[in-house]
């Protein structure tokens, strides 16, 4: 439930903070699980059951291998001092219960896709591709895909249908680079490139 930058000195000088390492929160999620422990923008988090935290690998591998629903305990540098909460894990959607893998895919990217009709291929002129129904967070959000944008191609590769679009999703991985071309609303051209 954050958004975070990873410490480093040059971040700690222009940011005037005493701690150099630990990960900076610079978003806090509403209605996430940090907003919810009481995590703020311009905390550091310093350590997660008791082991310090670094880099955000750190981060992610230790937030990886708990499920929805455990608690954690942070320590926070917050302004100077040290903070210790107790944080109940969330998963993509906002709940605290395990996730089906349709689920979690459709969480990772965030958004509700359907199949273009015949009617609508003929009138943009295209074979195939997908609508972006409705975004509803996560990824595509972050990304500033609005809804009714059509989506061509992923990374190069055609989209025929919704499930090809989710069967290529899967096979991200974080930090790994997303291409999506496709056509605005308005009939423009346009493409989104983020890291996953």
């Amino acid at each position: 439930g954050i958004n975070y930058n990873e410490m480093s000195p040059a971040l700690a000088s222009e940011l005037d903070l005493e701690v150099t390492t630990g990960i900076y929160v610079a978003g806090v999620v509403s209605n996430g699980a940090a907003a919810e422990a009481g995590i703020e923008i311009g905390d550091v988090i310093v350590n997660l059951d008791g082991k310090p935290i670094l880099t955000g690998a750190d981060l992610t591998e230790a937030v990886g291998r708990k499920r929805p629903g455990e608690r954690v305990s942070l320590v926070v540098n917050r302004k100077g001092k040290n903070r210790s909460f107790e944080v109940v894990l969330k998963n993509q959607l906002g709940t605290t219960e395990l996730m089906t893998k349709e689920e979690e895919v459709l969480a990772s990217y965030g958004a509700e896709l359907r199949d273009l009709s015949v009617a609508e291929m003929r009138k943009l002129g295209l074979r195939r591709g997908v609508v972006v129904e409705e975004v509803l967070g996560g990824r595509f959000e972050r990304a500033g895909i609005p809804d009714g944008f059509v989506i061509i191609k992923l990374n190069n590769v055609y989209i025929e249908n919704a499930a090809s679009f989710e069967r290529l999703i899967k096979q991200f991985n974080p930090g790994d680079g997303v291409l999506i071309q496709g056509i605005e609303p308005n009939g423009t051209g346009n493409y989104y490139a983020f890291e996953w």
